[in-house]
């Protein structure tokens, strides 16, 4: 598939509009009406739907514009790598992660590492670690950062050095609020919310010795982001069970669990001696600096 129509697809998506797009692309409105029609019939599906004054994605064509636009990215990337300088690092390194402190020793060392190459650009995303490990296999993200106990496969990491703690956010209204712990016995009965990653809340499990299903016998829903979590905190819904961050939210204190529950973090990558020139050079550079510390 030629990317040009994706750029010509991508472009017609972002400004609803065919002749706005053509505009933008510097080429004839009928020439991207007929990419696009010839796109379509070679998917099979319709992408767009289409009257006199714009055009709108159809189900397909939301679906289709992620792929496409993965696509464009993952060339932008190979083109910058390819042609980077052998005296000095240019491109760009995409890192998954889910959310916990280690992401502020990873953001350090980032500023650190960006310090000594400043045309190497960084882009940071985060959720679920099942979503962050498909990414990276399919090659649209260069490293994940994820809970130590999230199989890794064939994947090489490294250990951070930051200890990630476990406890609950609560109201500060609520009975628990200003004390400084809980047992994991007491939420037994109470409405909690959990982590929506089963591998997350079975490691929680063997490393607090209590089952699942008595911590939250009233499990009144999951979260994927701590956002999330801390509103339905605030709504009332119950204690969240979660990993201390380093953030607060207004009205919501975090209490950590006694006796103590913690878990290590890793930065994982695939190598299957592919890596460029820069992931390659940062790989190296997170190395040394961790086993200095």
């Amino acid at each position: 598939m030629d990317t040009r129509v994706l750029e010509y697809f991508l472009a017609v998506a972002k400004e609803e509009n065919m002749t706005k797009a053509a505009q933008l692309l510097h080429v004839t409105q009928p020439t991207v009406s007929r990419q696009l029609m010839k796109l379509e019939e070679d998917l099979g599906v319709r992408l767009l739907n289409r009257n006199k004054h714009n055009v709108q994605l159809t189900n397909e064509g939301q679906l289709f514009r992620r792929r496409a636009q993965e696509i464009i990215d993952t060339q932008e990337m190979a083109r910058a790598e390819i042609t980077e300088s052998r005296s000095e690092l240019i491109g760009e390194i995409i890192i998954g992660c889910w959310e916990m402190r280690s992401i502020k020793e990873l953001s350090d060392l980032i500023y650190s590492f960006h310090q000594l190459h400043p045309k190497v650009r960084f882009k940071m995303m985060t959720g679920n670690a099942g979503y962050m490990l498909d990414r990276l296999e399919q090659g649209t993200v260069d490293f994940v950062l994820l809970p130590e106990c999230i199989p890794l496969g064939s994947l090489e990491f490294i250990q951070m050095r930051q200890e990630e703690e476990w406890g609950i956010l609560t109201r500060e209204d609520s009975p628990l609020a200003g004390r400084d712990h809980v047992t994991v016995h007491e939420l037994a009965g109470t409405p909690v919310v959990t982590t929506g990653n089963k591998l997350i809340r079975h490691v929680f499990e063997e490393l607090s010795g209590i089952s699942a299903d008595k911590i939250a016998s009233v499990n009144v829903g999951t979260y994927n982001t701590m956002y999330s979590a801390a509103m339905l905190v605030r709504s009332g819904m119950g204690n969240v069970i979660c990993l201390h961050l380093d953030s607060s939210f207004e009205g919501l204190d975090f209490i950590p669990f006694e006796p103590a529950i913690t878990m290590s973090s890793v930065l994982a990558w695939k190598n299957h001696g592919t890596l460029s020139g820069i992931t390659e050079a940062f790989c190296s550079y997170i190395r040394e600096q961790i086993s200095e510390a």
